[in-house]
């Protein structure tokens, strides 16, 4: 395709394509939850069922393509994990989904590390919570098959490219430079990992490669999308401009901009109209892989992140405590900076890993047997030894996702958040009886807002305490429970504290408060 000469002011996006019908394979047991996923689903899609393993994969393997498989974790035979692992080497491009009744957390990693399932969701469903799942998978299904589509159109390119490679060998000094400069773009392409990082790039070749005096790459994402932050290299004129489209799959990434004229003032040539597509194809190609590694990432860490959910949902927890927590421990980390303390390791990066692996603090409470994580009163020596071990399965749990492969910095945060969260700062915590400076700093700071989150929330067996009560109490244990520094850097922010502790609060607390006020004023 070649460029598209359009007026400075633009032109809209492309719009988008009508929605379309997609086939989904749902395996269960139950012929009566079999027809109700039927009856939900089936004005939008179009619903196989299947009763066994057997069946599905011989559903798959008639060569149906199926956008979406969702599969029942208990079936006969083969359990529903190993069903959707074999269904992923017959069908590479659908999307699966694993429907368990016990998400422990031999479930959870055996599910994410064998199966590669995209998302698991706890057994029996309804139409309201499993719809949002269905349409995610759909659109995850569709990515896929226009990534794989954009890959074999790049096989084009590439062959395209080569072919040209080798003419412009076997032309003049000038041309041989061209070449030379856009093995280098190529090569250079293959080391980025950011979309800004591919159009910096780009826009400089382009402008090296072209001989023109500038050109710009702008994104048709939001910049805030994976870091869809467009370039520019050198200046261009105000119109007189080439707009040469960045295709991928069914849409487009955006565009490469350049004078009509080369520096020379001659209009670019054919040759170099040439260069100009190859150099888009393979800016399209780059920008596209940076595209979904960075959204299959955010697909990943957001079922970690579920998996935290499950595991506060299971205790006594009530729902808003991770998103406080979270909060709180972005205040301190922030009151420790503006302080002067661990500069080197408080960076804008390093804060908002902590904000986000704060939740998987207590994830190993998935493997906490209910008759101990939901006693509503206190327990006893026995038990209390059987919760304490939810910080090593914690570890455990995220080691094992981990040990998967790839790049999740906040993974291997939380795995130090849930397993050192109970250490205290005298080495008298658990479960290894760290001390000081031993316990990471993220740990630290997840501990001081963790415990005044604990101490200002209902429980079934205790009242809330005021704010002013639990800043007393994290002064009290300053240096024997507690970091000094982390006490004292969430006690600078105290206002701040108790506006989000005020603005987050569960449903029914200031009730609670409200009665225990007036139970106070009528005792006294």
């Amino acid at each position: 395709m070649g460029p598209r000469v359009r007026k400075r002011e633009g032109s809209s996006l492309p719009e988008q394509p009508p929605p379309m019908i997609s086939r989904i394979l749902y395996v269960d047991g139950d012929a009566a939850v079999r027809e109700s996923f039927r009856s939900w689903f089936g004005a939008e899609h179009e619903i196989w069922l299947a009763a066994t393993p057997e069946e599905a994969l011989v559903a798959i393997r008639d060569g149906r393509s199926f956008a979406v498989i969702v599969s029942a974790q208990e079936l006969p035979r083969i359990d529903g994990i190993e069903l959707l692992a074999r269904a992923r080497i017959e069908s590479p491009e659908s999307v699966t989904v694993l429907a368990a009744c016990h998400a422990d957390v031999s479930t959870i990693a055996t599910a994410l590390r064998r199966a590669h399932v995209f998302q698991l969701v706890a057994s029996p469903f309804s139409r309201d919570s499993f719809g949002p799942v269905l349409a995610e998978c759909v659109t995850e299904h569709r990515r896929l098959v226009a990534e794989h589509e954009a890959t074999r159109a790049l096989n084009v390119s590439r062959a395209r490219l080569s072919s040209l490679t080798d003419s412009l060998e076997r032309r003049i000094h000038e041309q041989s430079r061209a070449l030379l400069r856009m093995r280098r773009f190529a090569e250079e392409l293959g080391r980025t990992s950011t979309l800004g990082a591919v159009a910096e790039l780009a826009a400089f070749a382009t402008r090296e490669i072209c001989d023109v005096s500038g050109a710009r790459v702008e994104y048709a994402i939001t910049p805030d999308h994976c870091g869809a932050r467009g370039a520019q290299s050198g200046q261009l004129p105000e119109d007189g401009l080439l707009y040469q489209p960045l295709p991928s799959g069914d849409r487009e990434l955006g565009t490469l901009i350049v004078p009509a004229i080369d520096v020379t003032g001659q209009p670019l040539g054919a040759e170099k109209v040439e260069l100009l597509v190859s150099i888009a194809g393979a800016t399209a190609f780059a920008a596209g892989n940076c595209l979904g590694r960075c959204e299959n990432r955010i697909a990943h860490d957001e079922t970690i992140l579920a998996m935290a959910k499950v595991a506060e949902q299971r205790d006594n927890e009530t729902g808003l405590h991770v998103e406080r927590v979270s909060q709180y421990c972005r205040l301190a980390a922030e009151a420790l900076r503006a302080r002067g303390l661990y500069l080197r390791t408080l960076t804008d990066e390093w804060i908002g890993a902590l904000v986000k692996s704060a939740p998987l603090h207590d994830v190993g409470k998935v493997g906490i047997p209910d008759s101990i994580l939901l006693k509503p009163g206190r327990l006893n020596d026995a038990e209390w030894k059987v919760m304490r071990t939810h910080a090593e399965i914690g570890a455990q749990t995220l080691r094992a996702i981990l040990a998967g492969g790839g790049d999740h910095p906040f993974l291997a945060m939380g795995l130090d958040i849930a397993w050192c969260h109970h250490e205290r700062w005298d080495g008298k915590g658990y479960p290894r009886g760290l001390a000081g400076e031993q316990i990471p700093l993220a740990a630290r700071i997840v501990s001081v807002a963790d415990v005044y989150d604990a101490l200002t929330s209902v429980r079934p067996y205790k009242r809330p305490w005021s704010h002013e009560e639990a800043l007393a109490y994290l002064g009290e244990q300053s240096g024997r429970h507690f970091d000094p520094s982390v006490v004292a850097a969430f006690v600078d922010s105290r206002d701040e504290v108790g506006r989000i502790r005020s603005t987050l609060a569960d449903p029914g607390h200031k009730a609670v408060e409200s009665t225990l006020a007036d139970e106070q004023r009528a005792a006294s």
